[in-house]
């Protein structure tokens, strides 16, 4: 069982850090969290009397199915290695780029396909973090460690549909973030009108090919115990003064869904929900 969201900041938190947290509005999963991250992992480093990570020589990759805590570790270790966090960061895994990623008129126009990507790609520099929800490659540097975290698949799909509500700005105006989210995950953004019927974003496919060891190491960590199994993550990337934002419930979004729509998407993802369920919360591979 898990604990309370109480009980979970409190773990997240140090003594110095705490009254500052529990002033903090509660963080909604709209457009303002990423802001509201940023802003109280800020104030927080500004807290801390003293920041113990540097110098930082290894590589952070944090890995994962998308919309489960992947952009709140991210930015916390970011910040923790007073690294600014870009775009640029979210990154391909592999030693190339596909073809089909190039300029299309139906392609977006992001990191992947830029000049600037080509020249960092394959560059997975020391003291760095990284974000991506790629698929793993068959060969990392030895100075890199992977975070990959999971979570429940219906619940990663239901926060994902908001994305579609929320355009990309500039020459990807056509363009949601639910598409640019696909994209990530290898999937055919095309496709985003059968999301509650298949598995458009590849959430199996994914999952399966993380969770089995490699040539470099992996800790799988499930979402709702980032906060109860921290130490570990500290320990596992030598980061031992990271902290994160308070821990926030996900919100219910099936009650904007009917019935039969929310039987599909279960049916769909019955299987892989299944074995996240059996997963522990804790996994290294290595």
């Amino acid at each position: 069982m898990h604990e309370n969201a109480s009980d979970k900041n409190m773990q997240a938190l140090s003594r110095d850090d705490f009254s500052f947290a529990t002033e903090l509005p509660r963080m909604s999963e709209q457009n303002g969290t990423f802001l509201m991250i940023k802003s109280w992992i800020r104030q927080s480093v500004v807290n801390m009397k003293k920041i113990s990570c540097a110098p930082f020589r290894k590589t952070i990759i944090v890995a994962g199915l998308g919309r489960c805590g992947t952009t709140l570790l991210f930015e916390s270790l970011s910040y923790h290695l007073r690294i600014q966090p870009g775009r640029l960061h979210i990154v391909r895994l592999d030693d190339h780029i596909d073809e089909g990623l190039y300029y299309t008129p139906d392609t977006i126009d992001r990191g992947f396909d830029s000049l600037e990507y080509e020249r960092l790609r394959g560059q997975f520099k020391r003291g760095h973090v990284y974000k991506s929800h790629d698929f793993p490659p068959e060969y990392l540097p030895r100075h890199v460690k992977v975070i990959y975290l999971f979570g429940n698949p219906v619940e990663i799909v239901l926060s994902a549909k908001s994305l579609d509500n929320d355009q990309l700005h500039g020459v990807d105006s056509r363009f949601t973030i639910l598409d640019l989210h696909i994209r990530n995950l290898r999937g055919d953004f095309a496709e985003k009108g059968s999301l509650f019927e298949k598995d458009v974003l590849r959430l199996k496919d994914n999952f399966d090919l993380w969770m089995k060891n490699h040539s470099f190491p992996v800790m799988a960590v499930r979402y709702e115990a980032l906060w109860d199994r921290l130490e570990d993550i500290r320990k596992f990337t030598g980061c031992r003064k990271l902290i994160l934002p308070p821990y926030s419930p996900r919100k219910d979004r099936t009650i904007s869904y009917d019935e039969k729509t929310l039987k599909s998407l279960t049916t769909v993802y019955q299987t892989l929900s299944r074995k996240i369920k059996d997963m522990s919360d804790v996994t290294v591979f290595e």
